[in-house]
């Protein structure tokens, strides 16, 4: 069998080399172009970090993907330590064209961060903090932290946290930085702070050409290969990055971010529903009608997520299907100013809620600072999956009844869901104060700004399910067809379906030409690719992964 997918494996690589122009990639399975063993080893011997092959006991867990529908398998994997380790292994790939892939928590849900027969660049160890209480920039006197690009949220939360600051990140605590926020990045605290990328004050980043630019608002600092300096005043590369797409536009090392001071309350209203019970009947259309008739009336100090499946479950001997849990955050100085504005979810029938559910009832808990609160935080988990996304923009609110039924419909449960497989949605509130940048100000899609919700809904599978995966698969195709008929073809890119056809403008409406344009600018060769990202409908067959 390893040897069958062996052969599939190649012949899928073979398929992938690109013309036109663009680099076309040298494959390990081609002596005429592949490096000699010295040459590898001489590039090993030189960098901090290690070298990890197939192998090595590690190599599984340096290169494995979040969503484990998509398998890669990089020739071998740069564990980098180092500014030099990337710009030397850059350097390296370029002159032997060997393919780049970059990864630090691999939470990508289609595949984007790793490619076979790739040198896999791992940042996980790039993990450096450092706290600043006064910088100056452009547009913004104040405090910020400059961070390695390696870093996980919930580490970066907990050191920020001793310094008493708080910074607009990932609400899963073991997503890292690089992706996140270059593909816009929203959180508990977007209504409160913006997104990421508007709170991102600079940037260093290896470009294709092996230059490292230290890029910020309106100037860029390029040093080459040689230790020449040249400073140009210009804002493409930071409009770019800060939306465009994570391994696009080079490898990012370290960001500078605003930080913000702690505030006084971190309220959390939290609340389990379920769909139906034996002795309620069927509720969930009532609570999920009341979530869309009030979520438009909360101040910016809310933000955060409504997550509702339909598993069936049977807790002590009570018969439920389907779940609606809230959970929702409080940032800002009054708990009074809080109680008064989460009433009408507060109030409304939690004699309906979960109780019987040990820690399911409505509870609100009130945290000292934002890491007390993310530490409650459960995390995502590694499996087979496949999600879709809609951005539900303010004018979707104005029918409640109607977002209900299109919801309820997808996820009331039954027929063979009820064997194991299930759709879930989580609903992101966002909106609030990353309206208040302007659309022209980074490349994301305005209506990651200007909507009410990043809703994803997906199905996931494993052995005991897989007979029912195209059973799973067609029933989330159904749903991105009616919502994106009815509220708008606009995705989120860091949570997008991977067999979105209309890709360019879901994901960045009309800013794709200028990515492109600037993408063209500092990567001519194409030599960073990957699926559905800027530039990849130059090369529409490369990089596909091996689905499973």
């Amino acid at each position: 069998m390893a040897a069958v997918w062996c052969v599939f494996s190649f012949a899928i690589i073979m398929l992938a080399i690109p013309s036109d122009g663009y680099m076309s990639y040298c494959l390990s399975k081609n002596p005429d172009c592949w490096p000699l063993d010295s040459s590898f080893s001489a590039f090993t011997k030189s960098l901090d970090g290690a070298m990890v092959s197939p192998s090595d006991g590690i190599y599984k867990n340096v290169s494995l993907l979040m969503n484990t529908r998509y398998t890669r398998r990089p020739y071998f994997v740069v564990m980098a330590e180092s500014l030099g380790d990337v710009q030397k292994t850059v350097v390296f790939a370029r002159k032997h064209q060997i393919r780049l892939s970059i990864m630090v928590s691999g939470h990508d849900y289609i595949g984007r961060s790793a490619a076979d027969d790739s040198i896999l660049i791992n940042l996980s160890r790039m993990q450096s903090v450092n706290v600043k209480k006064m910088v100056s920039y452009k547009n913004y006197n104040g405090p910020a932290a400059v961070v390695g690009i390696g870093n996980r949220w919930a580490r970066v939360y907990q050191e920020l946290s001793k310094y008493g600051y708080v910074i607009v990140g990932g609400s899963s605590p073991t997503v890292a930085m690089g992706g996140y926020m270059t593909g816009g990045g929203h959180s508990p605290m977007v209504r409160m702070f913006g997104l990421a990328v508007d709170n991102v004050l600079e940037f260093t980043i290896v470009l294709a050409d092996g230059r490292v630019a230290k890029v910020l608002e309106g100037k860029t600092e390029f040093t080459d290969v040689n230790g020449k300096v040249t400073v140009v005043k210009e804002n493409d590369l930071f409009w770019a990055v800060r939306g465009g797409g994570g391994g696009v536009f080079g490898v990012l090392t370290s960001i500078t971010y605003k930080i913000h001071p702690e505030l006084p309350n971190y309220v959390r209203y939290v609340c389990l529903y379920p769909w139906h019970s034996d002795s309620m009947g069927f509720i969930g259309d009532s609570v999920l009608l009341n979530y869309f008739s009030n979520i438009r009336n909360l101040p910016r100090n809310w933000g955060g997520y409504l997550l509702f499946n339909g598993h069936n479950l049977k807790p002590r001997g009570v018969n439920f299907m389907g779940t609606l849990l809230f959970s929702l955050l409080y940032s800002g100085d009054s708990y009074t100013h809080a109680m008064e504005t989460i009433k009408p979810f507060w109030e409304f029938h939690r004699e309906w809620s979960l109780s019987i559910v040990p820690g399911a009832e409505c509870r609100i808990t009130n945290y000292t600072n934002f890491w007390e609160y993310e530490k409650t935080i459960d995390d995502t988990h590694y499996g087979d999956q496949y999600i879709s996304n809609v951005l539900l923009t303010n004018q979707s609110l104005d029918s409640p009844i109607e977002l209900t039924k299109v919801f309820s419909k997808q996820l009331l449960p039954g027929g063979r869901r009820s064997q194991g497989g299930v759709i879930s949605c989580t609903s992101c509130l966002i909106g609030g104060k990353s309206e208040d940048f302007h659309d022209d100000s980074a490349s994301v899609n305005p209506n990651l700004r200007h909507g009410w919700s990043s809703m994803s809904c997906g199905v996931g599978w494993d052995k005991s399910t897989l007979k029912y995966r195209n059973y799973f698969l067609s029933q989330i195709d159904g749903w991105q067809t009616e919502v994106h008929t009815r509220f708008g073809k606009n995705v989120y890119y860091n949570e997008p379906p991977y067999d979105l056809v209309y890709w360019k403008t879901a994901y960045w409406k009309d800013n794709y030409a200028k990515l492109l344009e600037i993408k063209l600018k500092y990567d001519p060769e194409l030599m960073f690719r990957c699926h559905h990202c800027v530039g990849s409908d130059l090369t529409p067959n490369d990089g596909k992964p091996i689905v499973g």
